[in-house]
């Protein structure tokens, strides 16, 4: 019986080679063949990359997606995109921070480390601005049947793979343990292998479970649970709450049930965000017109994978943990997606905020941590004028390119 997602995996399908073949094969010298077609000098595209992720896993065809879209308008705004393959989010964040590539994908909670300078970075990396975060990757525990692995305590004395290193994945799956009382110590083996080869230790029976950050459904997991018996591991509430009440860049999210082979009932788990990150010397007009591409052709990427089935550009930006480029503004302004607010000065750590939501309403105050100034769900684009309360300042927000999300609401922030 063939599923209604079948054939639409974020993996290597058929329809996602169309799509590197189109935005990245295709493109690249193309300005050059259009001038000697029509006889006129052309201005040499500016050149941008955006740093993905192995081949074989989900960044890259995402990455080319984009470049997709933004080379069909190369004669509009006059850039070309190009996709650089890499090991993950860790190395992407690196890549973008030193100014090495323009663009790159990277896990929320990588981003988040990357901002604040902690371990695997020596230092903050301050240059990180957000564009749009992309999909959910739910944090997914893949385990034999016959492995006894029911929970994330069974993990116990078993061979697990972490993750290739340098990937966001293998930092996300560390910090899950440590979270959740799990000592790695306490495992049998531990490897960090990147998806492809686990996958295959799986089937060889070398592996008794292996954790993969993913989009679903995924075309690794289902040929997997196709050709052996597997089970997917929830996080139980306890592990969830610890993790979502230290870790904001967490989401809770769950694999849906019926997606794979005998799971037929939806699994709790947690997820991070994709996020598409650029490096804060990016002119704004460069930053503008690919944010306009990305919003203005989501179609292209809806027809991809149902994860991309955004319907309100504003979801874009659920889930950013670093500050969004100025050319992101522009371009939400310029379509009246967000109101141009009244610029309101550093906000900082220790100051006590108000948030005044449009129409009138009970204030909801608000005081920032060391990491806060960062996090929509914490401060607001001003919109009116700013008001003294309580000796703090006092933020009006409209709320227009605001977006629920847990039961907290976040907001754009300049």
């Amino acid at each position: 019986m063939r599923r209604a997602w079948e054939g639409k995996f974020m993996g290597v399908g058929g329809r996602f080679v169309a799509v590197l073949l189109a935005g990245v094969v295709l493109f690249p010298g193309s300005g050059g063949l259009w001038a000697e077609e029509t006889g006129q000098p052309q201005t040499p595209p500016r050149e941008v990359v955006i740093a993905s992720g192995g081949i074989g896993g989900v960044y890259f065809p995402t990455a080319g997606g984009i470049c997709m879209v933004v080379n069909r308008e190369q004669s509009r705004h006059g850039l070309l995109c190009n996709v650089q393959p890499s090991v993950g989010s860790v190395f992407n964040a690196f890549e973008v921070a030193s100014g090495n590539a323009e663009f790159g994908i990277v896990q929320s909670d990588v981003l988040n480390l990357a901002w604040e300078g902690l371990f695997p970075f020596t230092k903050p990396q301050r240059s990180l601005r957000a564009v749009v975060t992309l999909f959910t990757e739910a944090v997914t525990l893949v385990a034999s049947r016959n492995s006894g692995i029911h929970t994330l305590s069974d993990l116990k004395g078993k061979r697990v793979n972490l993750g290739e290193p340098g990937s966001g994945q293998e930092k996300t799956a560390a910090e899950i343990l440590k979270s959740c009382s799990m000592p790695a110590s306490s495992l049998r083996t531990i490897e960090r292998l990147p998806p492809d080869q686990a996958i295959s230790a799986m089937k060889k029976g070398e592996l008794d479970a292996m954790f993969h950050v993913i989009g679903h459904p995924n075309e690794r997991v289902w040929m997997l649970a196709e050709e052996s018996d597997i089970v997917v591991v929830p996080l139980d509430e306890t592990c969830m709450g610890t993790v979502l009440a230290t870790h904001p860049d967490f989401v809770p999210t769950s694999v849906p049930g019926g997606t794979y082979r005998n799971i037929d009932q939806d699994v709790p788990t947690i997820g991070v965000r994709a996020t598409l990150v650029v490096n804060a010397n990016v002119p704004k007009e460069v930053v503008r017109d690919v944010t306009r591409s990305i919003i203005e052709k989501l179609y292209h990427f809806q027809r991809l994978h149902p994860e991309f089935d955004t319907p309100d550009p504003r979801a874009l930006f659920q889930g950013v943990v670093v500050p969004v480029h100025p050319g992101v503004y522009e371009y939400l302004e310029e379509k009246e997606i967000l109101e141009k607010g009244e610029p309101v000065g550093e906000v900082t750590p220790g100051m006590r905020l108000g948030l005044l939501p449009e129409g009138g309403g009970e204030v909801v105050p608000l005081r920032l941590s060391e990491s806060s100034p960062t996090r929509l769900s914490e401060i607001a684009l001003a919109a009116g004028d700013g008001l003294e309360v309580d000796g703090g300042l006092m933020l009006g927000a409209t709320f227009t390119a605001a977006t629920a999300e847990g039961g907290v609401i976040h907001w754009l922030v300049q």
